[in-house]
């Protein structure tokens, strides 16, 4: 789902971080990375509807697909025998 949303009904930054440090924590790295994938289907939708206004926003997707991704890998890795 891609949120339209404009000016003041639009969620700041911080609070999608915000979120996300609390809600990352806890989740199982499956979580992670199904997560990540839906950033990346969000990003991919953009760039496909090729909005001007959607390269800030577009990078921080990125980003955060990619925290993701890095956040999973650590966990799993975490449970690897022998580390």
């Amino acid at each position: 789902m891609v949120d339209r949303r404009r000016g003041a009904e639009r969620r700041s930054t911080r609070d999608r971080r915000d979120r996300l440090t609390r809600a990352a924590a806890t989740e199982a790295p499956s979580e992670h990375i199904r997560n990540a994938l839906q950033l990346l289907h969000q990003l991919a939708a953009m760039r496909e509807a090729d909005d001007p206004e959607s390269g800030a926003e577009s990078a921080n997707i990125l980003a955060a697909a990619i925290h993701r991704a890095r956040r999973a890998l650590e966990l799993l890795e975490a449970r690897e025998p022998g580390r």
